[in-house]
């Protein structure tokens, strides 16, 4: 493998970020400031924060499901065998492709395991990330010693918790159907089994 086959997939890969963390970043940040707006509070209960970090999580990657199909197609491409190779040449080519030859809905296949993944990064890190941040200000104050630290235990809860949903939604995203015209995974549970 060459460093070049490292970026296969950039394009699809600089889109759904872009998107997909300015929606569940933004997503939720507007939820919270709306909240704590209306309740007349400084911060979310921790039922406030999860509920708000699931549905940015949701609705943010369920937008940006194209890219990400479209993505893993291009990190998966050199695994497999070169018959079964879909050489696409861009993210236009592989996108009017997928919808010609697998039809439209192909560009959502693995997205319950990706909004299970959305969810579970968002939880696991925008929730701690939050409280974290409340918790250090007796000892930190509002610094940017108190901004990395929880940065950090951010990142860890994120991996933690996205990690199983990752997996599957690469399992599904990347397969192709046998001879037969059936799919190895009927579905998230079957994947992940």
């Amino acid at each position: 493998m060459c460093i070049r086959d490292s970026y296969k997939g950039l394009p699809a890969a600089w889109c759904r970020q872009f998107f997909f963390a300015s929606l569940r970043i933004g997503l939720y940040y507007n939820y919270s400031d709306y909240l704590q707006a209306k309740q007349k509070k400084t911060s979310l209960s921790a039922l406030e924060s999860t509920l708000g970090s699931l549905g940015a999580g949701a609705i943010g990657i369920s937008a940006v499901m194209p890219f990400d199909v479209i993505f893993v197609r291009f990190q998966a491409e050199n695994a497999l065998p070169p018959a079964q190779r879909r050489g696409y040449t861009s993210l236009g080519n592989a996108m009017t492709r997928i919808i010609r030859e697998e039809g439209p809905a192909t560009l959502w296949r693995g997205i319950i395991p990706a909004i299970g993944r959305a969810m579970s990064l968002n939880l696991g890190m925008l929730v701690p990330f939050d409280m974290c941040k409340k918790l250090l200000v007796p000892y930190l104050g509002a610094t940017k010693a108190n901004v990395l630290l929880s940065s950090a235990v951010a990142g860890l809860g994120a991996s933690f918790c996205s990690l199983p949903f990752d997996n599957a939604k690469v399992k599904m995203q990347s397969m192709k159907a046998a001879a037969d015209g059936r799919m190895k995974y009927s579905g998230l549970l079957d994947c992940m089994m």
